[in-house]
C-alpha cells in the first residue's frame, strides 16, 4: 500500500520536474521531447492550452499527470512488497523516464507514432465505422464457446 502512495508522490514530482516537458514539448527524432517546459517553465495559470485555447495549459498538465500517476501504480500491483523499496524507486524512476514519457510523446505528443498515423483515435474511429465492427460481437461470442 505504501508503494502506491509513494508512487503517486514521486510521479508527481518527476512530472513537474521534467515529465510533462519530455512528453509534450519539442521533439528529438520523434522519440522524446525536450526540456522547454522543465519545472513548468513558461507555464502560468493563464497560459492557453495548444490543444484547446479555451482551457489553461495547467489544466492539461494536471489531466495528463493523472495518467502518469495511475500507470505505474497499476504495475506496482504485480510485485507489491516483493522488491526492496530502493529497487522499487529505481524501477519507478527508470520506467517513467525511459518507457512512459517516450511513448506518451510518440503517440500523443506529436512524435513518431503520431506521424505514422498509429494514434488511438484514427484507429478507433476506423473500427467503429467499418463493416468489421459489426462482426466483433459475433467473434467474441464464438471465441468464448458461447
Amino acid at each position: 500500500m505504501i508503494q502506491s502512495f509513494v508512487s503517486m508522490g514521486w510521479t508527481t514530482v518527476i512530472w513537474f520536474l521534467y515529465g510533462y516537458s519530455l512528453c509534450f514539448s519539442g521533439d528529438w527524432h520523434g522519440i522524446i521531447g525536450d526540456f522547454h517546459y522543465a519545472l513548468l517553465r513558461n507555464i502560468t495559470l493563464n497560459t492557453p492550452s495548444p490543444v484547446n485555447p479555451g482551457i489553461p495549459l495547467f489544466v492539461h498538465v494536471a489531466y495528463q499527470m493523472m495518467f502518469a500517476i495511475i500507470t505505474p501504480a497499476l504495475i506496482t500491483g504485480a510485485f507489491a512488497n516483493r522488491v526492496t523499496f530502493k529497487a522499487y524507486m529505481l524501477f519507478l524512476t527508470g520506467w517513467l523516464t525511459f518507457v512512459y514519457f517516450p511513448f506518451v510523446h510518440m503517440i500523443w505528443g506529436g512524435g513518431l507514432l503520431a506521424q505514422w498515423a498509429c494514434s488511438i483515435s484514427p484507429a478507433a474511429s476506423w473500427f467503429t465505422t467499418s463493416p468489421a465492427s459489426r462482426l466483433w460481437p459475433v467473434c467474441c461470442t464464438w471465441g468464448s464457446g458461447g
